[in-house]
């Protein structure tokens, strides 16, 4: 961000849980507006394919990954180069802006019955993705369709309610129906966010 632009950066957070239950909770101070956020199906955005790093600790192997980002570009989607980190500071102190960091997930994050979890930073102001942590618990590093899931919230997507949908908010409920997530809908959506009154 620019010296002169003081945007607001919100925090968005998406779990994915192991449970029958809802998992999209935020932090309280998110509360406001995170409730605006989850009427609209793109609530932030990435304006060039963001690059991935990939530390090496997650337990997500390069192979995953890229089974992972082919299933998006099947979509209509580009990403930025994939940068293998093996655990750096870059990844111990959670990425760097601009950028998809895919890290272990720990307890200092959220506790552990959680699949996996995705952190948004946005501006607020235009609604443009500034960094994403996808924080991933071991056990959940190869399970079916979680990683993929996790790109979509990285990409800027929030969770859908529609049984077999990939964004789906339940892992037991997930599938690979992808309405609604082509990059065509992605540009819709983008439209939308930058032209409200339309």
């Amino acid at each position: 961000m620019s010296k002169w632009c003081k945007c607001i950066v919100l925090s968005i957070v998406a779990m994915f849980s192991l449970s029958d239950s809802s998992y999209g909770q935020e932090s309280k101070s998110d509360t406001v507006e995170v409730a605006k956020i989850k009427k609209q199906r793109l609530p932030a955005y990435w304006t060039i394919p963001p690059p991935i790093r990939l530390c090496t600790g997650s337990g997500v192997t390069e192979h995953r990954l890229s089974r992972a980002l082919r299933f998006w570009e099947r979509l209509g989607y580009q990403f930025g180069r994939v940068i293998v980190d093996n655990d750096s500071y870059t990844c111990v102190t959670g990425g760097i802006e601009g950028e998809i960091t895919i890290l272990l997930f720990t307890q200092g994050i959220i506790d552990g019955e959680h699949l996996a979890v995705t952190r948004t930073k946005r501006n607020t102001r235009t609604s443009q993705i500034i960094q994403i942590q996808i924080y991933i618990n071991r056990y959940g590093a190869e399970k079916l369709l979680v990683l993929e899931h996790e790109i979509g919230h990285a990409l800027g997507w929030s969770h859908r309610r529609e049984r077999y949908h990939l964004m789906n908010e339940n892992w037991n409920d997930i599938g690979h129906v992808t309405t609604g997530l082509s990059f065509t809908d992605y540009q819709r959506e983008i439209l939308k966010l930058e032209s409200p009154s339309q």
